[in-house]
């Protein structure tokens, strides 16, 4: 086949276009912005006893805010004298792998009393643990890369 040099630019203008629409395709936003997620009221729901249960959005890149979201599983375990409440604690067993909704039903077990009536403590699971959304990790051979 003879290219003439009109040919030429047609397709690579051609070969232009397609490049942008796979990253306009791909990149596309779900419209979300750091202060969406920041602006989120947290809808707690009876899920058992004195506990309320409930989801949070979370970006699955924090630096593409934009991107693909995921939902992260909490647990809260009021405070037990509304006349001495304080405030709210936000505890995280730490792992790899622990749950922090787990931790959070075992509360009053493992938080002293006085603690329990000052403060509200909401356990939540990590990416990828318990409740939360899983969390795809990169294999070995991507991470070489």
């Amino acid at each position: 086949m003879f290219l003439t040099k009109r040919r030429v630019v047609v397709l690579t203008i051609m070969a232009m276009g397609a490049s942008v629409a796979v990253f306009l395709t791909t990149s596309q936003s779900n419209g979300w912005s750091y202060s969406d997620y920041q602006k989120q009221k947290i809808t707690w729901l009876a899920c058992g006893g004195p506990f309320l249960c409930a989801d949070v959005t979370v970006p699955v890149d924090y630096s593409n805010p934009g991107g693909e979201r995921m939902q992260l599983s909490l647990v809260k375990y009021p405070a037990t004298d509304s006349k001495k409440r304080l405030g709210a604690l936000l505890v995280n067993p730490g792992g790899p792998g622990a749950s922090g909704v787990q931790y959070g039903y075992a509360a009053e077990y493992i938080v002293s009393k006085e603690v329990l009536e000052a403060y509200d403590l909401i356990g939540f699971d990590p990416r990828g643990v318990g409740g939360s959304s899983a969390e795809r990790c990169l294999t070995n051979n991507e991470t070489d890369r």
